[in-house]
């Protein structure tokens, strides 16, 4: 079994807020689990949180909530040193991390809540926004313990965000409360193009049943994985094993 740390960073008035418990962190990770491989918990499935959500007070490390940044309006970069150790520095990856050296899930309740001041109509509640985040964050773990994605070179990146969208997405669509998928949807239209790519499965969707969504995450992560089948078993593959 593999265990990572999971933490959450603000001040003083972020040390009281309620975070996802350990329980709720592996049931998330299962259901991610189930929609990226379509195996279920306990086939392949071996991560954990190795306990409660702990809390720390920023340090100079950590990353910092700007409009511009979260917009994709000046690359980030300029904010941050590539020592940051973690995917994505834009969109919902400036509210959270996911580090690739000891796998630890960072949620920024600070940033959370400037989002929520930015972008909000007064109807979000924190807790729902942070857990977006986490799902977002989570899939990141799903997606460098999967594959090497040193091998996609420059286009790393957006693997890794079109990857952890799509499932996020997905997720929040078969698991998610109404207003878990309102946050993510509503806060897409303000992400760089590399957080937005999940909404060709909403495209999807209005086509063929929703059941479908979770066919195509699953294949986007196999493709990462395998070769690509021959031409002629394309059509077998994606469209003989789901019903409208």
């Amino acid at each position: 079994m593999y265990e990572f740390p999971t933490e959450f960073v603000g001040d003083a008035q972020d040390e009281s807020v309620p975070m996802p418990k350990q329980e709720t962190v592996r049931k998330i990770l299962e259901g991610l689990w189930m929609i990226c491989s379509a195996r279920e918990s306990g086939v392949g499935f071996d991560w954990y949180p190795e306990g409660e959500f702990c809390f720390r007070k920023r340090n100079e490390y950590d990353r910092i909530f700007r409009v511009r940044i979260f917009e994709g309006r000046e690359d980030a970069k300029r904010e941050r040193s590539e020592s940051d150790g973690g995917p994505g520095r834009g969109g919902f990856d400036a509210l959270g991390k996911y580090s690739l050296g000891d796998s630890t899930i960072t949620i920024y309740v600070d940033s959370c809540r400037k989002a929520e001041s930015e972008y909000s109509d007064g109807s979000w509640k924190l807790e729902n926004l942070i857990k977006v985040v986490l799902i977002h964050e989570l899939t990141h773990l799903i997606t460098n313990k999967r594959f090497d994605l040193e091998k996609l070179g420059n286009e790393n990146e957006h693997v890794w965000e079109y990857t952890a969208q799509c499932a996020t997405y997905a997720y929040l669509k078969i698991y998610g409360e109404p207003e878990e998928l309102e946050i993510f949807e509503r806060l897409s239209a303000h992400q760089p193009f590399i957080y937005r790519t999940w909404e060709g499965l909403k495209a999807i969707e209005s086509v063929h049943s929703k059941n479908l969504i979770t066919v195509v995450v699953k294949n986007v992560f196999d493709t990462l994985n395998f070769p690509l089948p021959e031409m002629e078993n394309m059509h077998e593959g994606w469209y003989g094993t789901y019903n409208d």
